[in-house]
């Protein structure tokens, strides 16, 4: 089975830093992969069923299958893939093969509908409608983002030390490890661009249209605002990894970012190494539904919070 770069979850970090590791423990991150026995959506969801194209799949009690009337294919699922907000995908296996399932789960359809990337894949037969044969490659970065850890037993998740790296021996014996708050917002981005893609990635591969509202730093980068070097505009000035809270544009808690506290730190405020930034004329607060829109993609029946930040005017076309 392929192997995945070794980075394994380091229990010892709660020893230290036991607030990350508490809020960590129950934050998005954490949770981007299951094992199939450990799927919520699996145990809320025995009986799942859908028809497209001349076929019907199943999930029954973790196992699932398609039949096109005559004939069946049916599989357990190994992985489950995403930690429930928007839906989640399955991997099995397949002749030896990892395969990607044609159907995926949709918390916003409470139901099967059909994969993203799969819609116009042919399914000329019992097997290619099974599922998606996915490559070395493509197997060894979804479980790299997904997972830590190797195959064929990685830990669920982006545990510790997929982000700080050095702290498996760190936690050995005290060596020193990179802090990641002294990094740079350029750096910053370059360091959650490795799953969330780079700007350098999407602007030379792609995609070029509203597939790629979900890659967040090249969003960003391609804001009027962004600055490489200024804190105030980095993934974490709104984010915090670490937190099972997303961040709120109303509300300022211990748990949460508030967003519009963070606008109005260059947009209200000197800035430490710009002039004044212009104030919005509209509204001082609720920044990011108007100057963020929320975007649709296709096929994937949710909408993504647009980062790149601008005067996002009704009707107008789609930046990419």
């Amino acid at each position: 089975m392929l192997l995945l770069l070794l980075a394994a979850a380091v229990p010892a970090c709660a020893g230290c830093h036991p607030k990350e590791s508490a809020s960590h423990a129950a934050a998005p991150m954490a949770k981007t992969l299951f094992r199939a026995a450990d799927s919520q959506i699996l145990k809320a969801n025995p009986a799942l069923e859908v028809r497209r194209d001349g076929y019907v799949w199943k999930v029954r009690n973790g196992v699932y299958s398609v039949s096109d009337g005559k004939n069946t294919l049916n599989t357990p699922i190994q992985w489950a893939f995403g930690f429930g907000n928007l839906g989640q995908t399955w991997v099995f296996e397949r002749n030896g093969v990892l395969r990607e399932s044609t159907v995926s789960y949709y918390t916003s359809q409470k139901g099967l509908e059909i994969t993203p990337g799969h819609i116009d894949l042919p399914r000329r037969n019992l097997d290619e409608a099974f599922g998606r044969p996915i490559d070395p490659s493509e197997v060894r970065r979804c479980f790299g983002c997904h997972s830590t850890g190797t195959l064929p037993d990685p830990t669920p998740g982006v545990q510790c030390e997929q982000c700080h790296k050095g702290a498996l021996k760190h936690a050995a014996d005290l060596s020193t490890m990179p802090k990641l708050g002294k990094l740079s917002t350029d750096e910053i981005s370059t360091l959650c661009g490795a799953c969330h893609r780079t700007w350098e990635e999407v602007a030379v591969m792609g995609p070029h249209d509203a597939q790629n509202v979900r890659f967040q730093p090249y969003r960003l980068a391609n804001s009027k605002c962004y600055d490489g070097s200024d804190k105030r505009i980095a993934c974490t000035a709104c984010h915090d990894p670490h937190s099972a809270k997303p961040p709120t544009p109303k509300v300022a808690t211990t748990t949460k970012i508030n967003v519009d506290a963070q606008c109005r730190s260059c947009h209200g405020a000197p800035a430490i190494s710009h002039a004044v930034k212009k104030t919005c004329p509209v509204a001082k607060s609720n920044c990011a539904s108007c100057h963020m829109p929320a975007v649709e993609i296709p096929g994937i029946h949710s909408k993504f919070r647009d980062h790149w930040i601008r005067i996002a005017r009704p009707g107008t076309p789609y930046p990419d």
